[in-house]
């Protein structure tokens, strides 16, 4: 059985937590990782996902809200082990490496998190189209944004 995905609690293990998120992130770069925690400021969140996890939960959340979460992740992972096997794709300087995370240009690795990785991947993959703005959360975050209509003016 191979694990795609999963599901941490950094707050259970006291201050060892961010010690074992950054050893996960860095050790299994192919296991998707979602933090799911309580009290969560800004600068943590930010932290995590820097340290290379893929998503973020504060708790409490709902049960189908985390699975649905963790679904959107291996999704994510799916179809970045299917494109690994294509070979380098590359768009003008850029050359981007998708079995590896690694983009670079004119030979240089450059310094991206996981979903600035994703993003100019999906750009690059669609170069010289228009994507709209809930293709790009969908793919790079597996978010659906809820479209809210605007209120119609009367003039």
């Amino acid at each position: 059985m191979k694990v795609n995905a999963v599901l941490v609690d950094i707050s259970v293990m006291a201050e060892e937590g961010w010690a074992y998120l950054e050893r996960i992130c860095g050790l299994l770069p192919d296991l998707g990782v979602i933090v799911c925690t309580s009290d969560g400021t800004v600068s943590q969140r930010v932290r995590g996902l820097r340290m290379g996890a893929d998503d973020w939960i504060n708790k409490p959340c709902h049960p189908e809200e985390a699975i649905a979460r963790i679904e959107a992740v291996a999704r994510r992972r799916r179809r970045v082990r299917n494109d690994s096997q294509k070979g380098p794709l590359v768009v003008g300087e850029i050359e981007i490496r998708v079995d590896q995370y690694q983009a670079m240009i004119g030979g240089e690795s450059l310094d991206l998190t996981r979903r600035e990785f994703e993003l100019l991947q999906l750009l690059a993959e669609n170069e010289g189209s228009v994507l709209e703005r809930e293709q790009i959360y969908q793919r790079v975050w597996g978010l659906s944004l809820i479209h809210i209509s605007e209120p119609t003016r009367r003039t």
